[in-house]
Parts: structure tokens; sequence; C-alpha cells
């Protein structure tokens, strides 16, 4: 638990925790406007929760607790605000076994359809070094990761369902514009420096 005297002198603060961190920034956003922070940026970077089933996936279950404190805490201290930033799904977690990407055998099962853009592959991969797996599976593994209480499973599976469903695309317009000295490497040469140098990447090792 953060003691207020943490958030003293602070106007701003933006959160930036993982899957497993995220169930605390209500007690986070409650401390920091007790404490005077009068804006806060939560956690959520990633796909837009009111895209598609978002709101309803495991997934996204803390990020939903989160922005209802958020409107709770906001009503309650008009001199307390926030703002969501949503980035889009970062390219650095794509190639990774959490998404059915095995870098070693060069081998991906995706779950969801060829069609779709989160597959995040290139149209001239060899054939059979790809294979399309069902939503439908995916949630019977998801069941099967909460009946053995395997949360990281349970998180990963989510997180497969809603790139398989499309619903890791933001929603246009888009205000780019805003941050003009943000120049974005792209997938491909993003992915390529990835594996120049795996040892930077841990995540690649999953």
């Amino acid at each position: 638990m953060l003691h207020r005297n943490y958030f003293a002198s602070f106007q701003v603060v933006i959160a930036c925790l993982g899957n497993h961190a995220i169930k605390n920034q209500p007690s986070i956003i409650d401390t920091a406007s007790s404490a005077g922070v009068e804006h806060f940026y939560p956690s959520e970077f990633g796909a837009d929760l009111t895209v598609g089933d978002n709101w309803n996936e495991r997934y996204y279950r803390d990020k939903v607790i989160t922005r209802s404190n958020l409107k709770k805490v906001s009503a309650e201290n008009p001199q307390f605000g926030y703002t969501y930033f949503t980035c889009g799904w970062f390219t650095e977690w794509a190639p990774t076994p959490h998404f059915g990407i095995d870098m070693k055998t060069h081998i991906a099962h995706i779950v969801g359809k060829p069609e779709m853009e989160q597959s995040l592959l290139a149209t001239n991969e060899k054939s059979g070094t790809v294979t399309y797996k069902s939503v439908e599976e995916a949630r019977a593994n998801q069941k099967k990761a909460i009946e053995t209480g395997d949360v990281d499973a349970e998180l990963a599976v989510s997180h497969q369902v809603i790139q398989g469903t499309g619903s890791t695309l933001l929603p246009r317009p888009y205000d780019n514009e805003k941050f003009p000295e943000v120049q974005p490497l792209g997938l491909e040469e993003t992915w390529r420096v990835m594996l120049e140098n795996t040892t930077k990447y841990p995540l690649l090792e999953l």
C-alpha cells in the first residue's frame, strides 16, 4: 500500500504497470487523489477497452475496474482528472510465445483467421509454418486455465482471443499529430532489430 506522502508535491501521475500489478491501480488512484494529485494516466496503452467485446475479456478485467474507480473518484473530487492513453498493440510484444510465435522453430500458431490484421505475419510465409486456431479452442484453453488457477495462462489466452477477434485495432480517427517528434519503427524493422539482438528482448524467450 502506497502512503499518500509518496505523492506529495506531484500534480500528475503516469502509471506503467504490468498484468499482475494493474489490480492495484484503484488503491493507487484513491491515495493519489487524497494527496492532491490533479491528473492520472492509468496503465492503459494497448487496445481500446470499448472496442468489440474487450470490456468483458478477462485480460482487461482490472482495467475495467480501474476505469470505474476513476469515474467515481473524479465525481467525488472535481479537482481530479484522468486521461486514457491508448496507443495500440506494442510491436515488440507481438513475436512472442505469448501469441503463439516460436522464434526458435519458426512455427506460429495464431488464434483467429488469416485475414485478421493482428496476425502480424508477412504474406509470403512458407506453407506449413503457420496454423490458425479457432477462438473457440482458445476459449476452451482459457476455461482450463481458470480451473487450474493458472492466472498467467488465463491472461495469455484471453489476450489471444482479443487478437483473434480483431479487437486490438484502435478506432479512427487517430491523433498521432499531437506527437510530431515521435517517429515509430515499422513492424518489419522492429522485428529485425529484435532478432539481431535477442538478449535485449527476454520476451522472446518466454
